[in-house]
């Protein structure tokens, strides 16, 4: 099967929809409203035939000038999108990634494109925790000290509605913003995002507060197809205290468990939050990363 990579601004939206609806892999960052949102409708695609297969390409320039492709923000996992991914799909992209066309070429690959040929790509470890059972089953196959923790939050933790997306933002930068430093753009670029999945009715936002109404942990998370997206949050260091984190997620897993299929953590490789993601019980998802470089 032939394909072309086609601009943004000639990318037909219903045949795309069409496209991920039918794909057995199809995630949020995929769709073309988030895109759109995330690149600033600086994207193009690789496209198989009439639509049968895409595959998204966030591009800039800004390696002097020179097109490259690149992870956009709160983007995990893109590459290919279709009823079955084919090996020579595989390899169409690999040439265009080692084609002179784009300087350097770095995207991160959904699992089921991972999976079918895993030798190409870095493994990246993401977590999603099947919801298919009753929530009291899942909560007894946590880990012991996870369901001590939790007990102990209950104690001191209420959990609300946020108030703002940018109040959730605000908190982020506040309490994780010196740990995990974004530029003004990225965070433009995050609201703007937010704003759109809030459009989109895919999106919930929590924080979670003590009897005086200290706020002492903040969430986002996206609501789409199969899953609940762990998207971003930040506790205080009181809430680190009480586990707050803790407590979010916990509750966030009951009240939207009987209508997804997928908690989605969205990560991670760092040791310690991997260990935190790992105590709620979740099967461990491999994607990959794909780096080129020209220059």
């Amino acid at each position: 099967m032939q394909f072309t990579v086609v601009p943004r601004h000639h990318i037909d939206t219903q045949k795309w929809d069409a496209c991920l609806a039918q794909a057995p892999n199809n995630l949020i960052y995929a769709q073309s409203w988030y895109l759109d949102a995330a690149t600033n409708k600086r994207w193009e695609a690789v496209v198989w035939g009439d639509y049968q297969a895409v595959m998204p390409l966030p591009v800039n320039r800004k390696l002097l000038g020179w097109k490259q492709v690149y992870v956009a923000p709160l983007t995990q996992q893109l590459g290919i999108y279709a009823a079955a991914i084919s090996n020579s799909m595989i390899a169409d992209v690999l040439q265009l990634a080692q084609s002179w066309k784009y300087a350097r070429f770095v995207t991160k690959v959904n699992a089921a494109h991972f999976q079918q040929n895993e030798t190409l790509f870095t493994a990246r470890t993401n977590y999603i925790l099947p919801l298919s059972t009753h929530y009291d089953a899942l909560h007894a196959a946590y880990h012991k000290t996870l369901r001590k923790r939790l007990r102990q939050a209950a104690k001191v933790c209420l959990l609300r509605p946020a108030d703002s997306i940018v109040g959730v933002i605000d908190f982020y930068k506040e309490h994780l913003g010196s740990v995990v430093p974004l530029a003004a753009t990225e965070y433009q670029t995050i609201l703007k995002i937010f704003e759109c999945c809030w459009e989109k009715d895919a999106l919930a936002m929590y924080k979670v507060v003590d009897a005086d109404d200290t706020v002492l942990a903040m969430g986002i998370f996206f609501l789409f197809g199969e899953r609940v997206y762990n998207v971003f949050g930040a506790s205080s260091e009181q809430g680190k205290k009480t586990y707050a984190m803790h407590f979010l997620l916990d509750a966030v897993i009951r009240e939207h468990h009987h209508r997804f299929t997928y908690f989605d953590f969205e990560g991670s490789d760092i040791p310690g939050v991997a260990n935190f993601f790992k105590s709620f019980g979740p099967e461990a998802e491999i994607y990959g990363e794909l780096i080129q470089r020209r220059i």
